[in-house]
């Protein structure tokens, strides 16, 4: 678990520290003559001590917790000719594709077809990218998928917990109605203190898309060329 804190976060604090010392210097001036000022003042002192590191020790904590279950799961691997990606936007000018980076990308990817989802463009539609026995990549478009195994968000930006969201994907098997494969990411976002300055240059998200004791090299590929085997 690492906290948190830049040198601009701890500048930051010790400001309101100074600030919140003095303040409570002029309510004990006022209350002095209370019976329990003292224990007045010192959890007042000690509660504005204390609340930035335990914002940020909570946050840091469960975004520990939760990259324990990050990163690529495979339940089931399965040789198929084809999937539909749900997780965007495909093309969607019907006729043979034209486009050499296009075709080389299709040709890669080893797949003899992949399904899209056409979105708010044709809503319910589907555009389905396919060899053809002349070698030739052909788009249509469609109303419903064929493919049996769907490629799909099913978190996305996401709440899970305070200053914390969660994005996964996984392939589905329609057939079956269960998933085989899953990849799952965590976003931490700043505490308090850091918040007053960061939002100036940016979101401050922190990702983990893996697990701590598995490093980047190792975490290597995407959900579907991990779980998606071309037989074609």
């Amino acid at each position: 678990m690492t906290l948190q804190f830049s040198f601009f976060g701890y500048a930051i604090m010790a400001v309101i520290y100074s600030l919140s010392f003095w303040l409570l210097v002029l309510i004990w001036q006022g209350i002095r003559s209370w019976r329990g000022a003292k224990i007045i003042i010192a959890s007042l002192g000690l509660i504005v001590l204390a609340l930035p590191w335990v914002e940020e020790i909570w946050i840091a904590y469960h975004f520990n917790e939760a990259c324990k279950d990050a990163g690529v799961h495979v339940v089931k691997q399965v040789e198929v000719d084809g999937y539909y990606d749900a997780t965007g936007s495909g093309p969607i000018e019907e006729g043979y594709i034209d486009s050499s980076q296009a075709i080389a990308a299709y040709e890669k990817s080893g797949f003899r077809f992949i399904e899209y989802k056409l979105g708010y463009r044709k809503p319910g539609k589907v555009s389905r990218v396919e060899k053809q026995d002349n070698g030739k990549w052909l788009l249509t478009i469609h109303d419903r998928p064929t493919a049996q195994y769907h490629y799909r968000h099913t978190y996305n930006h996401e709440v899970v917990g305070y200053q914390l969201k969660k994005h996964e994907r996984d392939i589905y098997d329609s057939a079956k109605n269960k998933v085989i494969g899953r990849d799952t990411a965590y976003a931490r976002y700043p505490n308090t203190i850091e918040g007053l300055w960061i939002r100036f240059i940016g979101s401050g998200q922190l990702m983990c898309n893996h697990p701590a004791n598995i490093s980047k090299k190792e975490h290597t590929g995407t959900l579907v060329t991990q779980v998606l085997i071309p037989n074609y």
